[in-house]
Formats: structure tokens, C-alpha cells, sequence
């Protein structure tokens, strides 16, 4: 999410032409089945993902600290991260994936459960 697919592979010309088709966030809970539930609140979503964007990047933050970066250099980092995100989510939907916090899953079995709860969520399509 942090920069444009044509800089990450100049040389791949499918990545101009590669959209997000959805966002799954992994979760874990105390249930026994898998749920997937629909994210409706971006504006929560976006914060949540800066707050681990910027937890994960921490030791990058404390480097730039000890250069004597422009003051405001966080904020408008975070601005252009809060920016990307939006981007990215407005045409696409967002998911939670729930799965069962102790149980041991069966690969195959997973798979099979995310696919059906996939095509519940679109009405009995499965996406291209």
C-alpha cells in the first residue's frame, strides 16, 4: 500500500493494470468456526492500520529522530499513509476474517469454509 505497484515492478506491465479487489484482515477469536465479517467503518479502519503501520515501523521512526528530520515529518508521513489507505478502500470492500483462536485448522478445510463464506458475501459469486 505504501507506493505505487509501477515502482515496486517497473518492468511488470500487468501491475498498471492491477487493482485491490479487497482488503482481508486477519483476526483471531474465541469462537469454534470461521466468520467473515464485513468492515462498513473505514474511517476506524484506516486509523487501526496506521496505528499498526506505525507500530511496525517504529525502529524507522527512531532512526529518522536521531537525523534531525523537519518537525512536522511524522505528521506528513502518516498524512500520506492515511492517503494511500483511502485510496485504496474506496472501490474495494473490506473483510475481518475471524478464525478460532485454539483450534488447530485444517488447511483444505480452511480454504473450503473462506470460499463458501466468499460467496455468501456476494450473493453466490465467487470474484474473478
Amino acid at each position: 500500500l505504501r507506493v505505487e505497484p509501477s515502482l515496486l515492478w517497473p518492468h511488470r506491465s500487468t501491475a498498471e493494470h492491477a487493482r485491490m479487489q479487497a482488503l482481508l484482515l486477519l483476526d483471531r477469536h474465541e469462537e469454534n468456526e470461521i466468520r467473515l465479517e464485513r468492515i462498513e467503518d473505514f474511517e476506524r479502519l484506516v486509523d487501526q492500520l496506521i496505528e499498526v503501520n506505525f507500530k511496525e515501523a517504529r525502529h524507522t521512526v527512531e532512526l529518522f529522530a536521531g537525523f534531525d528530520p523537519p518537525l512536522d515529518y511524522l505528521e506528513q508521513w502518516e498524512a500520506r499513509e492515511r492517503e494511500t489507505l483511502r485510496r485504496a478502500l474506496q472501490n474495494a470492500p473490506a473483510y475481518r476474517l475471524m478464525l478460532p483462536r485454539t483450534a488447530r485448522l485444517d488447511r483444505n478445510k480452511l480454504v473450503s469454509e473462506i470460499q463458501q463464506l466468499v460467496t455468501v458475501e456476494n450473493d453466490g459469486r465467487v470474484s474473478d
